[in-house]
């Protein structure tokens, strides 16, 4: 007998929002976790050439967001791991940009903050406008005790 505890779904909450988000917007023939592209996109659309991720605001160290603040304890060692994340996804962007994919991020902050809907139009707007790169968060600056984050 399988152990619920062995059964790990292969995609986060935050991923399969990006999905629904992703088909809203009117995307098709998406593939999940596409290995043959720079950085593994969480959410690849071959035909429109985008590749999505999600990010979760606390590991991508989103600067405009509080729930990613560096931890108290061991601050240097969060700081080195925070910038050497910030850097490949710098270097991930670059390289899906270069072989002319557009990247889209969706951070954790945005999906707390919106609605499928509201974040389906976001996407939308970026991709009509012909954005190479956008980013879709929540622009409430809010404390840290009012998100679930």
């Amino acid at each position: 007998m399988l152990k619920k505890s062995h059964h790990t779904p292969k995609t986060t909450r935050g991923e399969r929002v990006l999905a629904e988000v992703a088909q809203a917007a009117g995307l098709r023939d998406l593939r999940w976790h596409d290995a043959t592209l720079a950085g593994t996109p969480d959410l690849a659309a071959p035909a429109e050439r985008v590749a999505l991720f999600f990010h979760g605001c606390f590991w991508h160290a989103h600067e405009h967001c509080s729930c990613a603040r560096v931890p108290r304890t061991n601050r240097p060692f969060w700081e080195r791991k925070f910038e050497a994340n910030r850097a490949r996804d710098r270097r991930v962007v670059a390289e899906l940009e270069r072989k002319g994919w557009r990247v889209i991020a969706l951070w954790e902050c945005g999906v707390l903050d919106h609605t499928v809907e509201e974040l389906a139009e976001e996407l939308r707007g970026l991709l009509d406008g012909g954005a190479v790169y956008g980013e879709i968060w929540s622009y409430e600056r809010r404390p840290r005790w009012q998100l679930s984050c």
